[in-house]
């Protein structure tokens, strides 16, 4: 009997030997076994003074063992002592382990966290530090198409009753990364004047380019990396709680690099400063232009009538070269208008244009384009450039839920070096059509997941903002 219970413990520890690194539970567990053999043992042989013959079979065995294995007064064996796993066991084991061994380096760290923050309070004070009770400051999740996956931390109302301020942080699998400091709506001299101020970073390793013009094929495809930091200082005046008009004057400097990514050749490959305005020479320009915001929307959560109006201009300039300059004027009309029963129809006619200034030309990158999420969806980010672009949107928005509403839409859009001279031809016109959802919050969309079709098949747009 004792040669098969060994022979069934060995079967028992070449099956679990790979998985015992996942049982700390058993750490012990040879000790248990070896008083458990030991029992068996001595329950065979049985007792002496009780069985004759047993007495007999111990005294003849006795006589051929050591006698330093032998206990004054006592005529059974004590067990000789085994180590932890043979040498084969190890090996059978080393697979175990390996797999095993991430999570118990995170069990080990994990219970010296839990340690740490019982002893210091380490969340508590992290939140305490980063949010509050009335919601003046907080922590919220980002994500960005440009940016990716991030945190910003916000704060409100401390200076005035609509003063934001926030510190944005996010990256993504690809290598792209955005940094962003920013307030908006400081007061000065009890109202009369209101500011702001921006300082951003901009990583994009593998930005697209498919070419000028509305016949821009998706088979010329090419990549470049933009490295863009920027500020802006806004300096605005708000006539009534509606309307609002800001002076900007901000700097930028933007450098284009070979592509990232694999996939497609690198722009800087393909193109030349004579063929492609941008794509050898790094631009420092400054920026000057007006904003005016006309709000007659009925609410900001889940506007059901009225209308929101944006429209600005300016002129970018370089000051240290002579290859860059341009002026700039963007419009966007959204009209709401509730059908029944929070039935909500949105109709919105925007246009971006751009044209350059004297002797000067505008980088390819600074080109009106369609195919971000704010434009044509079912299209990547800048899948159509050129000088002027126009685009409409006609959405059916239904609540869902009471923060949660469902979205149908169709987009329209147009790209031309000049769209108001140039002959108009239905054949170029982009479009998509699609559907998602939007997640509300009293202060406008929180999040947006839409699915668009357009001719270059489907696309997803993701956004938590």
């Amino acid at each position: 009997m004792k040669h098969a219970i060994h022979i069934v413990l060995a079967a028992l520890v070449l099956t679990t030997g790979a998985l015992q690194p996942l049982l700390p539970v058993l750490g012990h567990a040879h000790a248990v076994t070896t008083c458990w053999m030991t029992a068996l043992a001595v329950e065979e042989r049985g007792h002496p003074e009780s069985n004759a013959e047993a007495a007999g079979e111990t005294q003849a065995t006795d006589e051929t063992d050591d006698d330093s294995d032998k206990t004054p007064g006592d005529t059974t064996p004590f067990p000789k002592k085994q180590s932890g796993r043979t040498v084969w066991e190890k090996v059978l084991s080393a697979p175990g382990w390996l797999i095993a061994s991430p999570f118990i380096i995170f069990s080990y760290l994990a219970g010296a966290a839990i340690i740490v923050d019982e002893k210091y309070d380490v969340a508590k004070r992290t939140r305490a530090f980063l949010t509050s009770d009335d919601g003046r400051r907080g922590l919220n999740p980002v994500y960005t198409p440009i940016g990716g996956f991030g945190a910003s931390l916000y704060a409100r109302d401390y200076f005035n009753d609509d003063f934001r301020s926030s510190l944005t942080a996010s990256w993504s699998s690809k290598g792209r990364a955005f940094y962003q400091a920013r307030w908006r709506r400081l007061n000065l001299w009890d109202g009369f004047v209101t500011t702001g101020f921006r300082v951003q970073y901009r990583n994009l390793p593998d930005e697209k380019f498919y070419g000028i013009g509305p016949d821009s094929q998706l088979e010329d495809e090419t990549n470049f990396q933009q490295l863009q930091p920027l500020t802006d200082l806004m300096i605005g005046r708000r006539f009534t709680d509606r309307f609002q008009a800001d002076v900007i004057l901000g700097f930028e400097r933007d450098d284009i690099n070979e592509g990232k990514s694999g996939g497609s050749p690198s722009t800087t490959d393909v193109f030349d400063e004579q063929t492609l305005p941008g794509v050898d020479v790094p631009a420092s320009m400054l920026r000057v232009g007006l904003d005016a915001y006309w709000d007659r929307r009925n609410r900001k959560f889940r506007p059901s009538s009225g209308f929101w109006l944006l429209a600005g201009g300016g002129a970018v300039y370089e000051p240290s070269h002579t290859d860059f300059g341009f002026t700039t004027l963007i419009v966007d009309f959204r009209w709401f208008h509730d059908l029944f029963y929070e039935r909500i129809l949105v109709l919105r006619l925007a246009g971006r244009f751009t044209d350059p200034l004297p002797a000067r030309e505008i980088p390819f990158y600074k080109l009106a384009e369609l195919g971000t999420t704010e434009t044509i969806r079912g299209y990547t980010r800048g899948r159509f450039r050129d000088r002027d672009a126009i685009w409409t949107t006609v959405e059916y928005r239904y609540p869902i839920w009471r923060v949660l509403d469902g979205v149908f839409f169709t987009d329209f859009g147009y790209v031309s070096q000049d769209v108001f001279s140039k002959v108009f031809r239905i054949d170029d016109v982009i479009w998509s059509a699609g559907g998602g959802v939007r997640l509300w919050d009293m202060e406008g969309v929180r999040l947006r997941a839409e699915l668009g079709y357009g001719e270059d098949g489907f696309r997803f747009h993701f956004i938590i903002q």
